[in-house]
C-alpha cells in the first residue's frame, strides 16, 4: 500500500529529515504514482544529504532518461559508478 509506505516514510523523516534511504524510497514511490516532478526533488534532497548515496543517482538517472535527458542522465549515472 503505497499511502502506507508514504505515512512510514514520513515518520521516519520527521526522526531524520536528512536519511537518503527515506527520501530515494519516497521518491520511487511517487515516480509510480506519476509525480515525477516530486520524485526528482525527493532524490535531489536525498543526493545534498549524502552526495554519495548511489541509488539516489541510479533513480534520478532513470527518471532523466525517460525524459529525455539524456545527457543529465548520463551524469548522474556517472556519478552512481563513482559512489
Amino acid at each position: 500500500d503505497p499511502d502506507a509506505a508514504i505515512a512510514m516514510i514520513e515518520r521516519g523523516l520527521a526522526h531524520n529529515a536528512g536519511n537518503a534511504y527515506l527520501l530515494q524510497a519516497a521518491g520511487a514511490i511517487q515516480e509510480r504514482r506519476g509525480s515525477t516532478d516530486e520524485a526528482l526533488d525527493l532524490y535531489a534532497r536525498a543526493l545534498r544529504s549524502d552526495p554519495r548515496h548511489a541509488p539516489s543517482w541510479v533513480s534520478a538517472s532513470l527518471l532523466l532518461q525517460r525524459r529525455r535527458k539524456e545527457g543529465a542522465a548520463r551524469r548522474c549515472l556517472d556519478l552512481a559508478l563513482a559512489c
